[in-house]
């Protein structure tokens, strides 16, 4: 926080405090840079104890004072932590000599509300004997020989609402969106100018997939080897990553990202079944 005496007099004894209103943050986790922090009263203060110059400060001088805190994990349990926030009073107190030669109270007072973003939470899986889709083809891949294989994907959300939600993959150019679906009414998008594959999820509300069934949907794949593939477990799917926008905090959710899938990430599948063959 950056102080400064904008009067043209001298500030004598200048006191700065922080109160900390709210549960989001651990309390064993403040630090008061130069400062004390008091867990009885949850206040942050700077004196002349602690900042000498605190004394006395001239017209125009300036300065800063800082503490830090941790947030405690609100994706632990969603109803408890909706829409989570804290509030940090601060109040800057000193005495300024007046034309009489006597000191009088100055004081100056803001509030700042600190805002939680939710967390997005996303997990892909590669399939072939398990899931809502039938698919064909040999296990291991053959080359030369198309496999289909089903990628689920299943998104949770921890805090806040989230709006346009979505999940963006790109497809390897040996892969192609075969166009199945489950269940139907999730929108998957795929475009074969680059190979994005996009689920158009939406509103995403607060607490889905904590106590609940995630969001799921699942798409069809089919992978075509090449020779030059044999003995390999090539990519199926890009790196997914989880977007949307946080209704709360009105601040961009970018935060869940899953590697990349091989053809040896198959759930249900034994060691060797991911490699390419003859």
């Amino acid at each position: 926080m950056v102080w400064a005496n904008n009067l043209d007099t001298k500030i004598a004894d200048l006191e700065i405090t922080a109160k900390l209103e709210g549960t989001i943050y651990s309390r064993s986790s403040v630090t008061a840079g130069g400062g004390f922090y008091d867990s009885n009263t949850a206040t942050v203060f700077w004196d002349k104890r602690h900042q000498s110059s605190f004394g006395s400060i001239d017209p125009g001088q300036n300065g800063t004072v800082s503490f830090s805190f941790g947030t405690i994990s609100v994706g632990t349990d969603p109803a408890l932590w909706k829409n989570p926030s804290m509030i940090i009073h601060v109040s800057v107190h000193g005495k300024r000599l007046d034309e009489q030669g006597v000191y009088q109270d100055v004081t100056s007072t803001f509030t700042k509300e600190i805002k939680i973003a939710s967390a997005l939470g996303l997990l892909s899986r590669l399939s072939y004997g398990s899931g809502p889709l039938m698919n064909s083809g040999p296990v291991p891949p053959k080359a030369e020989v198309e496999t289909t294989y089903t990628i689920t994907w299943s998104l949770s959300n921890s805090s806040n609402s989230v709006s346009n939600a979505q999940v963006r993959a790109v497809l390897p150019s040996y892969v192609r969106f075969v166009g199945a679906v489950s269940p139907s009414s999730e929108s998957v998008a795929y475009s074969s100018v680059g190979g994005e594959v996009v689920w158009n999820v939406g509103e995403m509300k607060s607490g889905v997939g904590f106590g609940t069934s995630p969001r799921e949907v699942s798409f069809q794949i089919a992978f075509l080897p090449s020779v030059s593939q044999i003995g390999e477990a090539p990519i199926v799917i890009g790196e997914a990553v989880a977007s949307g926008e946080d209704r709360f905090t009105l601040s961009p959710v970018e935060r869940s990202v899953r590697s990349a899938l091989t053809t040896g990430s198959l759930s249900e599948g034994a060691a060797g079944k991911g490699i390419v063959v003859k």
